[in-house]
């Protein structure tokens, strides 16, 4: 679409895409229904795993894809990558923007075009180059206005101009001459017909340009006269050498155009030929990547040669890639980063659904050593199913990376994607799947590679809510089955402590340290707000886990069954608040309804812009047949471009409305034809911030006045259409426009009064000095103390409802509820002594934690006999307390023999603390003594050691290398440690410095490690 403003008087200004935009924006809701029916960072950290087990088999949904990585069925173009007016000039977007989504093809205006500000497809021409994409000259943008201002008298002069400033421009990367946009929207009567139209551009074109292709007919998503074109192209020799419409609605919608134009073509006779989707995506879907992947599945699977994403708010974004003209990367940008990284063969696919829901698309590159998929639109359980593994070359096991770019709005910027989960598989008959508890607005990409580290979250943690700050934890810090699952304050207590247990697949299980019972959903409930509660392990998918980061140190957890994720009810932000599951894509609570503020005269409803609005019932203006008035006062936190004071219609192109700003004032228009039918009264006024104005708008006969405050702000004398010409309205709002994708209004709003009269401008003046209104259709005053009840003064009793929609998610600002922060504790994986175990002589007691040494602050270990301290590690000689491996050195020989504990506590640099105790049974032989006769195999105790006689002996000391006495020390796992008096024979082992040596003769007091003496190195 070519976006330009209508102007009062007839002149024209150019604007931004989205006024243009407008109009298709308007006929989409009229099309919908008919059309449709004919249509039939980084992840949470983790402790790598370098010999993972492979991911256990993974529960399969019913909604799968199925991705055959063993058919390839067309090399990889990435043919959807372009965009209309993606490009603004030589500098915007940057190069490096451009260049990393490998775009394949530009719609631009044309050269000296009117249509937009920038974008002149020869001045971005070489930029394009630069990134190794082609551009399509439109030259029906050489006209300004929507519909164009064209003219007979001036066309054939464009066209030649056009055709040879390409040729002198030596552009190599010309793909095509679009010869107008969209006729069925744009082409007015009494210009004569398209056809002929058609006809007489293109042979013009061909005359001047016997190469380079021409691409048409270039129809909105309504392509009801695309037989009438092809029958008059083929008989008069001008069949356009790129068969090309617009695709604005939804990606299910392609499949029954694509089947439909085929069949004209083969009744017509036409030899296929390459077809461009030269516009594509709703309004409401750009910038959105789960809206997105529909349409780039789809132009692969069925051969689209090339395809363009829409122009619905401004050039220079990449179709919205963008958060503004040269702006930073939204989320959708990363799922075409993606694509862009493609390499090699397309591969079949195969979504659930062929037209609705989850679909993808994917790759092998030309080694054969990795799939890449991408995909989105599903939600709730869905898995991806890669067969056909077994005919590359990947090995039987594999690595599945899953990672994911966050739907956050158009107009908010995504740092990168955030992966996800890293899984090793093994591969079973050639397939493996994947499992994703998937949000509809956000895409997905899968990278099966035949190597890589699996990272595993399984440990224990605490886990608080953004929101609050609160503990996940059971109710009263119940232990039994069906015990509720709220928040509360932190407490340290086991109840509020969670161990993910992996299932292997980026899948887990999240149990409770106190009860062992694990997180599941009341009655394995998939409504929005059923509670969560700990249970028996069944096994069932409501009791699996997908653990979500957002990139920022902070989580969701979504449950694999129903897709909705662990949120706090209400936002409730107070001890004891529930724990339930709530749909990403709103907040957990209805919201405050009608709030009330000051305003101008008494009270006001607030309106956010968060989707909130106010209802108006049915039919409330459709008697109102000749003048009328619309007024009210408006106090406006944000002049968000297209929000509305009020929209009065049925749709998108039946309306009455009142926008704060056009992009460049206010305007009011009605139409019962959609944009290009619209009767306007446009300003150039903007209403100042957080300031009280009063805007109203009159109709005496013809003349329509807008007035802000008590001043004319704009005129039109030719209105001709009425609120009655609208029939019975069924959407009448205030603060929410017809169009999905238009933003709310952020304002409050007081004395809201519709007149079935025109007001004179004494009458207004008097209004704007603060008299309150008199509507004898309509008159909300807002006067009440709070609620969604809104009251009619009218006395027609039409008596309105404050709506406080769910409003779309937009990450943890929106709804924090939704995100929690793991904080992990330490785990022990091991201490050097059992429970239970005998020691003796003076032992290195040694504690084993995983993670890394920067999540440990230290690590306390005591020694205690019935709860009294003896020593610790802080204390001990030779013992430390920091590290991985921290220590506790004991000379046993010091206490008497009996039962002791090991009491650790390791802090982690979080504060959180793991605990555990060991017991031990110090038994040391008795005490060395000088009078006392000892035998063979006799042991005593001697400065914290334990000692053996080798022969018969009395009054010598143990210690002597050579004398009676060896020093008998072991390691944890029971190998002799060497000392110096030590007798081994061969093949005796040895742990010396923590190297294992077997003797190869009989040693004694020789030190291993010489390469010529009794010892070798065996571990």
């Amino acid at each position: 679409m070519s976006r330009t403003a209508f102007s009062p008087g007839g002149a024209s200004a150019p604007r931004r895409g989205r006024d243009r935009v407008r109009g298709a924006s308007r006929r989409m809701g009229a099309l919908v229904a008919a059309l449709t029916s004919a249509a039939a960072g980084a992840a949470l950290s983790a402790t790598p795993t370098p010999t993972p087990a492979a991911a256990a088999a993974a529960p399969v949904p019913a909604s799968t894809l199925v991705v055959q990585a063993d058919q390839p069925f067309r090399p990889v173009t990435h043919v959807a990558t372009g965009s209309l007016y993606g490009l603004a000039d030589d500098a915007t977007p940057s190069d490096a923007l451009v260049k990393a989504i490998k775009p394949n093809t530009f719609v631009q205006m044309a050269v000296g075009g009117k249509q937009q500000a920038k974008g002149d497809v020869l001045v971005v021409a070489d930029k394009a180059a630069r990134a190794g994409a082609k551009v399509v000259n439109r030259l029906s943008d050489y006209y300004a206005g929507w519909p164009y201002k064209f003219s007979w008298d001036t066309w054939p002069g464009v066209v030649e101009q056009q055709v040879k400033a390409v040729q002198a421009s030596g552009a190599t990367n010309m793909a095509a001459y679009e010869l107008w946009n969209e006729s069925d929207n744009t082409w007015l009567s009494s210009n004569g017909t398209y056809e002929d139209f058609w006809t007489k551009t293109f042979r013009q074109v061909r005359s001047l340009d016997p190469t380079t292709p021409i691409q048409g007919p270039s129809f909105s998503d309504n392509i009801t006269d695309m037989e009438k074109f092809l029958r008059n192209a083929v008989e008069t020799d001008t069949v356009p050498d790129i068969l090309a419409w617009h695709e604005l609605i939804n990606s299910g919608k392609i499949v029954g155009d694509l089947a439909k134009v085929n069949a004209i073509m083969k009744d017509l006779g036409i030899s296929p030929r390459p077809i461009a989707i030269e516009e594509y995506a709703a309004p409401s879907e750009v910038g959105i990547p789960g809206s997105l992947v529909g349409y780039i599945a789809k132009f692969e699977r069925y051969g689209i040669h090339d395809a363009e994403l829409a122009f619905w708010n401004g050039y220079g974004a990449l179709g919205d890639l963008l958060t503004g003209t040269g702006g930073s990367p939204n989320g959708a940008y990363w799922l075409y980063k993606w694509y862009a990284d493609m390499s090699g063969d397309m591969v079949t696919t195969t979504p659930p659904n062929a037209t609705t829901g989850l679909d993808g698309a994917a790759a092998v590159p030309s080694d054969k050593k990795q799939v890449s998929v991408v995909f989105g639109g599903g939600s709730g359980a869905t898995a991806v199913k890669v067969d056909g593994l077994d005919k590359l070359d990947l090995g039987g096991t594999v690595h599945a990376t899953l990672e994911y770019t966050p739907s956050y709005g158009r107009t908010n910027p995504v740092a990168g994607p955030i992966t996800i989960s890293d899984t090793v598989y093994q591969v079973t008959d050639g397939s493996i799947t994947v499992p994703v508890a998937m949000s509809s607005a956000d895409a997905y990409h899968l990278v099966i590679s035949g190597a890589g580290t699996a990272t595993d979250l399984e440990s224990t943690y605490r886990i608080t809510n953004l929101n609050s700050g609160l503990a996940l934890d059971t109710h009263d810090a119940g232990t039994s089955a069906g015990t509720l699952v709220n928040q509360a304050t932190v407490a340290g207590g086991a109840t509020q402590k969670w161990k993910l247990v992996s299932t292997g697949s980026g899948l887990y299980k999240v149990v409770n340290a106190a009860s062992g019972l694990v997180l599941g959903v009341k009655d394995a409930s998939s409504g929005n707000g059923a509670s969560a509660v700990v249970e028996t392990d069944t096994g069932g998918n409501t009791q699996l886990w997908q653990v979500v980061p957002d990139g920022k140190g902070h989580n969701q957890l979504v449950n694999y069954d129903t897709g909705l994720v662990l949120a706090v009810d209400g936002m409730s932000k107070d001890p004891g608040g529930q724990v339930v599951q709530w749909s990403d894509t709103t907040v957990t609570s209805s919201g405050i309804g009608g709030t009330r503020v000051d305003g101008k005269l008494g009270k006001a409803v607030a309106l956010s812009g968060a989707n909130q609005y106010v209802n108006v019932p049915r039919g409330a203006v459709s008697g109102v047949t000749g003048d009328f008035t619309v007024s009210t006062w408006v106090n406006p936190a944000k002049n968000t471009t297209w929000s509305r004071v009020f929209d009065f219609g049925t749709g998108a192109s039946n309306y009455m409305f009142l926008t704060l700003n056009k992009n460049t004032g206010l305007r009011f228009a009605i139409t019962t034809s959609g944009a290009g039918g619209e009767q306007q009264i446009s300003s150039t006024t903007t209403l100042p911030l957080n300031t009280w104005s009063l805007v109203t708008v009159t109709v005496s006969g013809t003349t329509g006045t807008l007035y802000v405050n008590d001043q004319v702000a704009g005129t039109n004398t030719n209105l001709t259409l009425h609120p009655s010409s609208l029939g019975t309205t069924t959407q009448n709002w205030i603060g929410r426009s017809q169009y999905s994708g238009d933003p709310y209004l952020a304002a409050a709003v007081d004395d809201f009064n519709v007149y079935s009269r025109a007001l004179t401008a004494s009458e207004v003046s008097t209004l704007a000095t603060g008299q309150a209104g008199a509507g004898d259709v309509l008159r909300y005053t807002f006067d009440e103390s709070t609620g969604t009840a809104v009251a009619d003064s009218s006395g027609n009793g039409r008596n309105a409802t404050v709506v406080a929609s769910p409003a779309p998610a937009t990450g943890d600002a929106a709804v924090p509820d939704h995100f929690w922060t793991l904080a992990p504790y330490l785990t022990i994986k091991g201490v050097s002594v059992a429970d239970g175990a005998t020691v003796s002589g003076t032992p290195t007691f040694t504690v084993d934690l995983g993670g890394t040494a920067s999540d440990v602050s230290y690590t306390y270990i005591e020694l205690n006999r019935d709860g009294v301290w003896l020593t610790d590690n802080t204390k001990a000689p030779g013992s430390h307390n920091d590290g991985l491996h921290p220590n506790l050195v004991v000379d046993t020989t010091a206490y008497p023999n009996g039962t002791y504990q090991l009491k650790i506590d390791a802090v982690g640099t979080n504060g959180l603390t793991t605990e555990q105790t060991v017991s031990i049974v110090i038994g040391n032989p008795p005490a060395w003594a000088a009078t006392t006769v000892y035998d063979t195999g006799d042991q005593v105790s001697y400065h914290g050691s334990v000692w053996r006689a080798s022969w018969w002996t009395k009054n010598q000391t143990p210690g002597d290398p050579y004398g009676p006495w060896q020093e008998i020390v072991t390691t944890a796992d029971g190998t002799a440690v060497w000392t110096p008096s030590r007798i081994f024979v061969a093949g005796d082992r040895a742990d010396y410095q923590g190297v294992v040596y077997q003797a190869k003769w009989w040693t004694r007091n020789q030190k291993p490690g010489d390469p010529n003496g009794p010892w070798k190195r065996v571990g």
